[in-house]
């Protein structure tokens, strides 16, 4: 019996070794897949508990941009995926009191509060500011809509013709790109074109 129970050790050691050595090598495949993966895979960063969003989490790939072409979010709480990608590497350190100081903030006042062009405008998008005033139950869904419209000013791009740089009173992209013709081309996707 204790001759058993030994050979039942030594086995579970064995494939305890085995699979810290897989581990090992899927790290290494991850490596080098991981931006492949989060690429493809970008829709599903919405998703906190998604494994493409815990994938971009722990890759920890993306320190200055991640593009998702052609998204919306449904809603407030696509943010607890997308926050970890927003909010820039050492962000963190904006909080500290020193920095609170220097912007001449309080650590308790709401950053959604100031004006953009106040210093503290930049907590806005620390993952520290969304869950205290965006996630929060205590906040209703219209105040968390409209500081989520300015998160978003802070991040996104507006790549059309009519936007306007800075957002909504700044010269129009278009005004700034040289004079170019255009066809429209009507396309009804038959098989036949």
């Amino acid at each position: 019996m204790i001759a058993d129970l030994q050979r039942q050790l030594v086995a579970a050691n064995e494939r305890f070794q085995e699979l810290e050595e897989m581990n090992e090598l899927l790290e290494e495949e991850l490596e080098s897949l991981r931006r492949h993966v989060a690429e493809v895979d970008g829709y599903q960063l919405e998703d906190y508990a998604s494994t493409t969003s815990s994938l971009a989490q722990w890759a920890d790939e993306f320190d200055s941009e991640f593009p998702l072409p052609c998204r919306s979010p449904n809603g407030v709480e696509d943010f607890r995926g997308y926050m970890p990608l927003i909010e820039p590497h050492g962000a963190e350190k904006w909080w500290s009191p020193e920095s609170l100081r220097e912007m001449n903030f309080k650590e308790d006042e709401n950053p959604y509060d100031v004006p953009d062009d106040h210093p503290a405008a930049k907590l806005q998008i620390t993952t520290k500011a969304v869950k205290e005033w965006i996630f929060a139950l205590r906040v209703d869904p219209v105040t968390k809509g409209v500081r989520l419209a300015k998160m978003w000013k802070r991040i996104l791009l507006r790549r059309i013709f009519s936007g306007q740089v800075p957002f909504n009173d700044g010269r129009k992209i278009s005004d700034q790109l040289p004079r170019v013709q255009g066809a429209l081309i009507n396309c009804t996707h038959t098989p036949t074109e």
